[in-house]
C-alpha cells in the first residue's frame, strides 16, 4: 500500500506484466486492504510501512490475523536494523528498501516469497556478508540442509514461523499444544543461536533457505 496512487498504479503494472496468473488489489488506506484480504485471502501483500505518519504495526497485525496464510513483504524508505527487526518480529517474508527499490528488484523479490524463500536489503543486521536473498539465479536450500542441528519437529516449527505465523497460528497448524510450541521455539532459536525471530528470518535469508 501507498499513499500515492501513482505509485500504487504502477506496482500493479510491474507486477501483473511479470506475473499474468495474478489477480492483483491496490489499497491506498488500512480499512480497504482489509477488506480486500478479508475478502480474497491473498498469497502475497505488500505493504508500505508509513501509512500517513502512523508505522504499519497495527495494520500488519491485522492484515496477519485478516488472512493468516499470506506472505506479507514490507516495502519502506528507512530500512534502518530497528524497521527491518520490528517487520520481521511480526512475521514479514520479505522488507524492499523503497529508496533503492526498482521494479526488477520488486519482481526479483516477489519471485523468491513466492517460490518460497525469504527477500532482505543487501545488508542485513548483524551480517557480514550480503544475503543470499539478492543474489541472481537463487534457487533456495532446503531447510534441513540449512541447519542440519534441528529435529524434524523443530524444522516444521521453524517453517511455519519463517512464514510468519504466531505461536498459536504454529499450535494449530502443526496441531501442537501451545506450551509444546514455546518449547520447541526456545530451543531451536537456542540451537541457532539467534534471540528471537527477526534474528532467526535474517540468519535463514543470509543462508538461501526455502521455507516451503
Amino acid at each position: 500500500m501507498d499513499n500515492d496512487r501513482l505509485l500504487l498504479d504502477a506496482l500493479r503494472l510491474a507486477i501483473e506484466a511479470r506475473h499474468r496468473d495474478l489477480d492483483v488489489h491496490v489499497a491506498a488506506d488500512e480499512a480497504t486492504a482489509l477488506d480486500l484480504a478479508a475478502q480474497w485471502q491473498p498469497h502475497l501483500v505488500l505493504l508500505d510501512w508509513w501509512l500517513g505518519a502512523d508505522a504499519a504495526a497495527r495494520c500488519f497485525t491485522a492484515l496477519r490475523d485478516a488472512c493468516p496464510h499470506a506472505r506479507i513483504v514490507v516495502m519502506s524508505g528507512d530500512d534502518s536494523a530497528c524497521v527491518v527487526a520490528q517487520a520481521l518480529e511480526l512475521g514479514a517474508c520479505g522488507f524492499l528498501r523503497k529508496n533503492a527499490v526498482s521494479f526488477d528488484s520488486m519482481r526479483e523479490a516477489i519471485d523468491i516469497v513466492m517460490h518460497g524463500g525469504i527477500y532482505l536489503p543487501g545488508h542485513l543486521p548483524g551480517a557480514a556478508s550480503p544475503s543470499p536473498s539478492v543474489r541472481p539465479a537463487w534457487r533456495g536450500r532446503d531447510l534441513a540442509e540449512c541447519f542440519p542441528q534441528l529435529t524434524p519437529r523443530q524444522l516444521a516449527v521453524l517453517r511455519v514461523l519463517l512464514r510468519g505465523a504466531s505461536d498459536k497460528v504454529i499450535a494449530r497448524q502443526l496441531d501442537i499444544g501451545l506450551a509444546t510450541v514455546k518449547t520447541h521455539v526456545a530451543e531451536l532459536y537456542r540451537r541457532l543461536g539467534v534471540g528471537g525471530r527477526a534474528e532467526a528470518v535474517s540468519l535463514a535469508a543470509r543462508q538461501g533457505a526455502r521455507i516451503d
